[in-house]
């Protein structure tokens, strides 16, 4: 899938947060076994569910990130800017590690 320089961007510069991650899923200190692949699944999930409503990259994302910081914001203790860094973290790790985004949009102009 396509999407602008911008949000490249963005995925380039917190790229450098996805070992720390990596690290985090592997240690059962940090998260049990059957929490896993809850995150990488409510990811997945959400972009199931916004795939065919939006024409390109930048719109899927960002309809991602919406949907998952409304429903989980309340939730958690951090401010809806901070939880949207985290979130969008988490969503360009996911891209990395399943290889999600890979269905034939068009490319932002």
């Amino acid at each position: 899938m396509k999407c602008s320089p911008s949000l490249k961007n963005q995925y380039d510069s917190y790229s450098a947060y996805f070992p720390t991650i990596n690290e985090i899923f592997k240690s059962s200190s940090f998260v049990g076994f059957e929490k896993k692949h809850l995150v990488p699944s409510l990811i997945v999930k959400h972009y199931i569910k916004v795939l065919h409503k939006y024409n390109n990259g930048d719109e899927i994302f960002v309809a991602m990130t919406e949907a998952i910081v409304e429903k989980y914001g309340e939730q958690m203790d951090l401010s809806e800017e901070a939880l949207e860094i985290y979130i969008s973290i988490l969503i360009y790790w996911e891209i990395h590690e399943c290889d999600i985004y890979n269905e034939n949009k068009k490319e932002v102009s």
